[in-house]
């Protein structure tokens, strides 16, 4: 990455904040940071954007995390999304008796987000059964 799309970041950061409708108080406030400053630096480019800030931002209010580093738009799953699937997949673990791993339990998920975003819905009880054959 180079110095001038490094500094695009906060901008891009800025754009998404505003897209969601949030202040950096707000945002950061949903996030837990108890210094709404550190977030208002760094959306000023005066301090580096942390990864533990972004990752917050991207879990904790919705912000698109590619876009924010990449200038793409993904056109993935938003969050809400990964944590249905997530429930989904802990529903059927506790309905079967069996219990994933760690890395189980990842492998399943991303299987079920690529069939979301290939189907542009949610994926069916039967698509999250064949996913946890697969295993096997």
């Amino acid at each position: 990455m180079t110095e001038s799309e490094a500094d695009l970041i906060p901008l891009r950061l800025r754009a998404e904040l505003t897209r969601l409708g949030l202040s950096a108080r707000q945002a950061a406030a949903e996030i837990g940071e108890k210094n709404d400053n550190r977030l208002k630096q760094m959306l000023n480019g005066r301090q580096r954007i942390s990864a533990d800030m972004l990752s917050a931002l991207v879990t904790g209010v919705g912000v698109n995390g590619h876009y924010v580093l990449t200038g793409e738009q993904s056109h993935g799953v938003d969050i809400d999304t990964v944590r249905g699937v997530m429930q989904q997949v802990q529903d059927a673990e506790a309905l079967g008796g069996d219990q994933l791993s760690h890395e189980q339990r990842i492998q399943v998920v991303c299987v079920l987000l690529k069939t979301t975003q290939t189907t542009g819905s949610a994926p069916s009880a039967d698509a999250v059964i064949t996913a946890l054959q697969s295993l096997a």
